[in-house]
């Protein structure tokens, strides 16, 4: 069996408490961007990359309702990439 390399990329950023969702995600986008022109084929973000982190130490099932359908508003933002993001 042929060998076969894919290249995988990691981004970590700061949680930017008190950042709106759309400054986050547009804080993102450059990144993954970066990351697709070095020829990662698998882009892998934080967890809770577009939240404030923080809120969810309480472990508050109203977080839940902040959770988005696959394709949402953020996987599309970032499938169309710097075109306008409604999140």
């Amino acid at each position: 069996m042929e060998k076969r390399e894919i290249k995988v990329g990691g981004i970590q950023m700061k949680t930017m408490p008190g950042s709106t969702k759309r400054e986050k995600v547009e804080h993102s986008l450059p990144l993954i961007e970066k990351a697709s022109k070095e020829g990662c084929k698998i882009i892998l973000h934080g967890e809770l990359c577009d939240t404030d982190y923080e809120k969810f130490y309480k472990k508050d099932p109203a977080y839940f309702e902040l959770a988005e359908p696959i394709p949402g508003p953020t996987t599309e933002a970032v499938g169309d990439g710097v075109k306008a993001i409604e999140i």
